[in-house]
């Protein structure tokens, strides 16, 4: 659990510039980058670690409340019967 939300944090910033190339040049939003490659090379710059990580805190209490979620219903309607030995 633990090294997959590490995993999922390192690698938010791709998720963010994402985020970013499906909304470029929809309704309201103006084309910025010619392709993802610049993206990756530009978007850092422009807005910085700090940009790229944003949202990362909300998903990190969402990943932490799913894995909270799982693993009770697991205890729920698994575990109960593993821990008295009646598991048919």
């Amino acid at each position: 659990m633990f090294s997959g939300m590490l995993m999922s944090l390192l690698l938010y910033p791709l998720d963010t510039m994402k985020r970013s190339a499906q909304l470029e040049g929809g309704l309201g939003f103006k084309k910025l980058y010619t392709s993802q490659f610049e993206m990756a090379k530009q978007m850092p710059g422009e807005v910085g670690l700090r940009g790229l990580y944003r949202g990362a805190p909300m998903f990190t209490i969402s990943q932490i409340l799913y894995a909270f979620a799982q693993f009770s219903a697991y205890d729920l309607l698994l575990g109960t019967g593993m821990s008295r030995g009646k598991l048919d």
